[in-house]
Parts: C-alpha cells; structure tokens; sequence
C-alpha cells in the first residue's frame, strides 16, 4: 500500500513538474514575444495614442482648451476696447483734439489719443502695452504695412 501511495505521489510530482516546466516555457515564449511587440512602430503608435488620451482625459479635449482659450481672449480684447472706449469718451468730453500735428514715431508728440492711449498702457495696464505696441496700433490716417 505505500509502495503505491509513493508511486502515486511521484506521479503527480512529475505530471506537476512538467506543466511547471511548460508554464515556464510559455513565460518565457511570452516575455520574448512581448519584447517584439513592444518594439514596433505599432506599439508605439497606440502607446503614444493612449497617452494623449489619458492626458485629454485630465486637462480636456483640444475643443475644450481652444474654446477656454477664445474665452480668455475675447475677455482680454473686451478689456482693452473697453479702455480705448474710455479714452475716445474723455477726448470727447472734454473736447480735446484727437490727433496731433506729428503723429510719426519719432515725434515727442504724437497726439492727445497716442499719448493717452500710451500713458494708460504703459502705467495703468501693463497687460495691454504689448498689445498697444505691437497688434492695434493702426490710428491714423496713413495705416502703415
């Protein structure tokens, strides 16, 4: 009777042995095969694909953003032409001339709307100097290219 408990024992050592040695085989079939996969342009791609995905997923879609984006720029614009708005309305009040004689850049005084508007910029809005300097400085009459 042991004799045959031990034979049977050793059998299921043995049965077990095998399929431990062929889960290790498809280990390392599979390790192999994963090494391949993960290095083609496929793979990558799709990596790529699902982190742009994952990361759409925090920050929201390029829709989203572009639209934040255009909000925030026509709050900045409203801003500003609310502020040029005020100065035409000043000017107009106190009834001051709008342009001066020498509007060129390199005059001292480029007329009551350039100069305010330049004044309330640079002092007052920091913010909106670049946009004064560089963008909207189309005020006279000679609009240069």
């Amino acid at each position: 009777m042991k004799s045959k408990l031990i034979l049977t024992i050793l059998a299921w050592l043995a049965f077990l042995l095998l399929v431990l040695i062929q889960v290790i085989q498809l280990l390392i079939w599979f390790l192999v095969k994963s090494k391949k996969h993960s290095s083609t342009s496929t793979h990558l791609t799709n990596l790529s694909k699902m982190c742009a995905y994952k990361s759409s997923l925090k920050r929201g879609s390029v829709v989203i953003q572009l639209s934040s984006f255009h909000k925030k720029q026509v709050e900045t614009n409203h801003k500003y032409m609310s502020s040029l708005i005020d100065i035409v309305l000043y000017l107009a009040k106190q009834g001051i001339a709008f342009r001066g004689h020498n509007e060129n850049l390199d005059s001292l005084n480029q007329g009551n709307y350039k100069e305010m508007c330049y004044m309330v910029f640079s002092k007052f809005m920091p913010d909106f100097k670049n946009v004064y300097e560089n963008k909207i400085n189309h005020t006279s009459w000679k609009v240069l290219t």
